[in-house]
């Protein structure tokens, strides 16, 4: 594998695009590197704890009322959710509110 100080920027760029859509959506099942995509899993699992602890704690990511940043956060979570991906100890859509 390159390393980014030999790589183009578009590869570059490329390669920094999420390795969940990319290894799982757009790879043919037979060239999927899936010790760098359960890495990634693993850590976008982690993150989405973030606002997991914030929704807990009230209704909307902003507080009270609806946001701004609702919105992207809804986004991500449908297609986390719709993503064909084995998805460990987090909460499930039916269970938000």
């Amino acid at each position: 594998m390159r390393n980014a100080e030999n790589m183009g920027t578009k590869e570059l760029h490329q390669r920094k695009k999420s390795p969940v859509v990319r290894g799982i959506v757009r790879t043919p099942a037979d060239q999927r590197d899936l010790a760098v995509i359960a890495a990634a899993l693993q850590r976008c699992a982690e993150l989405l704890g973030i606002p997991e602890n914030t929704l807990a704690r009230q209704p909307f990511l902003s507080g009270e009322h609806f946001g701004m940043g609702d919105i992207p956060l809804g986004c991500f979570a449908y297609a986390w959710f719709e993503m064909p991906i084995e998805r460990v100890g987090r909460v499930k859509p039916a269970e938000y509110k």
